[in-house]
């Protein structure tokens, strides 16, 4: 889920470019529950597409792909939005690669990264520069990274602790049996909060928004 502030950011870019161009082209990249693409539609004078690698929840805005392997020709979109869903890719340089090429001359790419030191499941220890290399190498210049951590890790906090109420009620109550998915839910939210002595994932866990601009074609 996307938080509001980065929605707002993201709304804010379509925005510009549809008053400037009088219609904007938008790939929603990892869309999830279809909630941005919506809000993109909201807008007027734009062309929203998700892309997501789970057909569920079903939706009318978004197909189903890989992230390395985009189902949409060169130049397609004014706009990318890849906001909690390609950092963990373990291609991550084919799918920097291809959110290159499906971006326009002088389109623009929002994407937000969590970097963790040490490495963590699936969270990367790649740190922002090495992002910004990376899309350097497909034609994409940083122009703007905005620093979310604090924001993230309270928002991530209230999460955990919420989870471990709503857990302990269920263990409170003798008729409800876990499940294997509480008990992963429980794992997470463990070590997230760095509950039995271990240090937070959370603390050592930072956010960021990194705003790209395609370069012009030489």
């Amino acid at each position: 889920m996307v938080d509001d502030r980065v929605a707002e950011l993201a709304l804010a870019a379509a925005t510009r470019v549809r008053n400037r161009n009088g219609t904007v082209s938008i790939l929603d990249h990892g869309s999830g529950d279809g909630g941005l693409s919506a809000r993109f539609q909201e807008l007027g004078g734009t062309r929203c597409v998700g892309i997501d690698r789970r057909p569920i929840p079903p939706s009318r805005l978004r197909v189903v792909g890989l992230f390395q392997d985009l189902p949409f020709v060169d130049d397609s979109f004014d706009l990318v939005c890849s906001l909690e869903a390609a950092y963990s890719s373990e291609a991550s340089g084919r799918v920097v690669a291809e959110m290159g090429r499906v971006l326009r001359e002088n389109g623009t790419l929002m994407f937000t990264c969590l970097c963790t030191s040490p490495r963590t499941w699936h969270l990367p220890s790649t740190n922002v520069d090495a992002w910004s290399d990376l899309f350097e190498i497909h034609g994409l210049e940083t122009q703007q990274v905005l620093d979310l951590t604090d924001l993230w890790r309270q928002r991530m906090a209230h999460r955990h602790i919420d989870r471990w109420g709503e857990l302990s009620d269920q263990v409170s109550d003798r008729t409800t049996m876990w499940t294997d998915r509480d008990s992963r839910k429980a794992a997470v939210s463990t070590l997230m909060l760095g509950l039995y002595g271990m240090e937070p994932v959370i603390s050592r866990t930072q956010r960021h928004l990194l705003i790209c601009r395609k370069h012009r074609s030489r």
